[in-house]
């Protein structure tokens, strides 16, 4: 379905041209996909600096904003003639002519048109614009994101030039936010594994080295864990590999969990994951509990596979190194898994 299908709300009381539910669901979804649903004024990007500079001294207006509009609120996140701000959404004139079909809207009398006049931006409450020039910013699904928009007090027009360099830049705008977003997808993938989600080695090598970096004395802080999941060759041999990448998915979800606000989990390699919480205190559960979640996890997708888990553990505390860390915690691993598998005890033993 096309998104000018989605527009108008039939069950909504509103007069004046707007989303309906579904297609705003579908704008914070792209919004979220393009990663900025939640940005904020720290946001700073030198091009769309140089976009409303050009836009400005194109248009000969005073004022010039790239503004995103987000579920609540507008985000002024480049801006020329105006300071950079966030207003609430319900004052924007962006967002309310951003679904209009045109690719670009024009007004030298806001104070006349019905979907712009009970603005507080028009009517005297905040400023009295009488100027207004607006080309909305369509991502690839055919969404608006919110717009590049010029303005003024005083009356004036724009010429055929200017109104389709205006659209212009508002293409070129998206243009960037996209390279930004698969500069970002494409950061994710080097630093994550694709099969689980979770950090890959190379990400959290360089996280153990900034932690370390920090610093550690307090003997009864961070601690490195090792995670291995035992015989995982033979899960692969009778199962079958969709089922071996369960199990590894299973397993990197529940340390997941376990790390959720107090540490980082990642998958190391293979059938290998490495944890490190914050404190040993984080790290008080014991293996045949957490062996108990995977297998409960499993179950829900084949319940005649379960799996055992060997863990080994060093604190950073007592090691200078990334190198001696992770060596201390593999042989804590394999000593453990040769000695004490049947009583494995606690993960901060």
């Amino acid at each position: 379905m096309n998104w000018h299908d989605l527009i108008m709300d039939p069950d909504s009381p509103a007069t004046a041209f707007g989303p309906s539910v579904a297609a705003e669901a579908a704008r914070m979804a792209e919004l979220a996909r393009y990663g900025v649903a939640d940005i904020g004024l720290d946001f700073t990007d030198p091009d769309l600096d140089l976009v409303v500079d050009l836009v400005q001294s194109m248009t000969g207006a005073p004022s010039a904003a790239v503004h995103i509009i987000q579920q609540a609120v507008q985000v002024r996140i480049a801006a020329a003639g105006a300071p950079r701000d966030i207003t609430p959404r319900s004052a924007s004139l962006c967002s309310r002519v951003m679904w209009l079909p045109e690719e670009l809207y024009v007004t030298d009398r806001a104070d006349l048109v019905p979907l712009l006049a009970d603005s507080p931006w028009v009517n005297g409450e905040l400023a009295a614009l009488r100027f207004y020039a607006s080309a909305p910013l369509i991502a690839e699904e055919g969404t608006p994101l919110g717009t590049v928009c010029v303005w003024s007090d005083e009356h004036r027009n724009l010429d055929d030039t200017q109104r389709r360099t205006l659209a212009k830049m508002a293409k070129f705008v998206v243009r960037v936010l996209e390279l930004r977003r698969k500069a970002a997808e494409f950061e994710h993938s080097a630093l994550h594994d694709a099969l689980t989600g979770l950090p890959n080695r190379r990400y959290f090598q360089e996280y153990l080295k900034a932690a370390l970096d920090r610093g550690h004395t307090d003997g009864a802080g961070p601690i490195l864990l090792v995670v291995d999941i035992d015989h995982f060759k033979q899960i692969n041999d009778r199962h079958g590999h969709d089922m071996g990448d369960q199990v590894l998915v299973t397993v990197a979800e529940t340390l997941r969990v376990l790390a959720l606000g107090r540490g980082v989990a990642a998958r190391w390699g293979g059938d290998e994951f490495v944890v490190l919480l914050g404190s040993t205190a984080d790290a008080a559960e014991s293996v045949e509990t957490l062996t108990a979640e995977v297998n409960r996890r499993l179950a829900e997708h084949s319940p005649e596979v379960t799996v055992t888990l060997t863990l080994g553990g060093a604190r950073p505390a007592e090691h200078d190194t990334v190198e001696d860390l992770l060596r201390a915690a593999d042989l804590d691993m394999y000593d453990r898994r040769r000695t004490t598998r049947t009583h494995p005890g606690t993960l901060a033993s």
